[in-house]
C-alpha cells in the first residue's frame, strides 16, 4: 500500500510555511450550548431555505455568540423562531451561493412554522437587533471555510476521482449537528489530568484539528484507503498541524461513530 503522492522535501517546507501561519488565530475555548435536536432543526431550516452547509455552519456560529451575550445581560430571547431566521438571513448575505434570500421570503416561512404573521419590516428589525447585539462583529473565519482551504491547499496535487471535500463537508454538518455529543465524548477522555485537560482545551481550539479528523474519517469511508496509505498521511498531517497523531485519529474515530450512530438521517444527509 503506497500514498498517491509523497510530497518533496522543498513541497514540504513550503506546506509547513502555510500551515504554521494558519495557526497564528485559534478559536475561543467555550462548551457547547446547543443541543443536537436545535442544530439538526437549523440544517432542516437551512435546507428549506435552499441555503448550503456554509450559511449552516456560519449560522450555527453566529447564533452561539448571540445567545451567549444575551445570557450574560441574562436577557430572554422571546422570538426563538425568528432570531434563528434572522441569523440565516444574515449568513445567506455572507456566505449563500444557492439563493439569494429577501425578507419577504423569511416573513413568509415565518408565517409558515408559526401561523402568526409578520411583516417584512419585522424582518429588517431583527437583522439589526442582531447585528447591534453582535457590535457587528461577525466570525473572520469558520470551521467549513478552514476545512475547505485545509482540503485544497492538502490535496491539491492529489489526483483524486473521489469528491473528498464534498464529503468532507457533510460529514462537518453531521459533526455540527452532534457537536455537543462529540466535544463531550472527547473531553471525558481528557479530563483525567490537569495537564490532559489543558491539551483538549489546546487541541479543540486550533483550527486544524476538525479539518485533519475530518480528512482522516473520509478517507477511511472511501475505497482510498485500499490503496492510499492513511497512515502515511497521518503522520505527515500530524506534522504540518503541529498536532499529535494520536488526537487527530481519537478525533476521527470518534467522528466516525457519531456517524454511523447517527444512521446519517439527520437532515437527510447522505454519505
Amino acid at each position: 500500500m503506497t500514498s498517491i503522492k509523497l510530497f518533496g522535501d522543498f513541497d514540504k517546507y513550503l506546506l509547513k510555511l502555510w500551515f504554521e501561519e494558519f495557526q497564528i488565530t485559534r478559536y475561543i475555548y467555550k462548551e457547547p450550548i446547543l443541543d443536537s435536536m436545535t442544530v439538526d432543526l437549523i440544517k432542516r431550516l437551512c435546507n428549506a431555505l435552499k441555503q448550503d452547509s456554509h450559511v449552516f455552519v456560519m449560522s450555527v456560529d453566529i447564533l452561539v455568540q448571540y445567545i451567549m451575550i444575551q445570557n450574560n445581560k441574562n436577557i430572554v430571547i422571546e422570538d426563538q423562531v425568528l432570531i434563528v431566521l434572522t441569523v440565516i438571513f444574515i449568513c445567506s448575505k455572507i456566505a449563500g451561493e444557492q439563493s439569494d434570500l429577501k425578507p419577504l421570503v423569511i416573513s413568509k416561512f415565518y408565517t409558515n412554522i408559526t401561523e402568526e404573521d409578520i411583516a417584512t419590516k419585522t424582518v429588517n428589525l431583527a437583522e439589526i437587533h442582531v447585528l447591534k447585539t453582535l457590535h457587528h462583529r461577525l466570525p473572520f473565519f469558520s470551521r467549513i471555510d478552514d476545512l475547505k482551504t485545509f482540503l485544497n491547499v492538502y490535496l491539491k496535487d492529489f489526483k483524486l476521482r473521489v469528491d473528498i471535500v464534498g464529503l468532507s463537508v457533510q460529514i462537518l454538518d453531521i459533526v455540527y449537528i452532534y457537536y455537543r455529543r462529540l466535544f463531550y465524548k472527547l473531553k471525558n477522555v481528557y479530563k483525567q489530568s490537569p495537564d490532559a485537560l489543558q491539551t483538549f482545551q489546546e487541541v479543540i481550539t486550533n483550527r486544524l484539528y476538525l479539518p485533519s479528523g475530518i480528512l482522516l474519517c473520509a478517507l477511511e469511508m472511501t475505497k482510498l484507503k485500499h490503496f492510499m496509505n492513511t497512515e502515511t498521511i497521518l503522520d505527515e498531517i500530524s506534522d504540518l498541524c503541529n498536532i499529535n497523531r494520536n488526537h487527530i485519529e481519537l478525533l476521527s474515530r470518534y467522528i466516525y461513530d457519531i456517524i454511523c450512530v447517527s444512521g446519517n438521517s439527520s437532515s437527510n444527509t447522505v454519505i
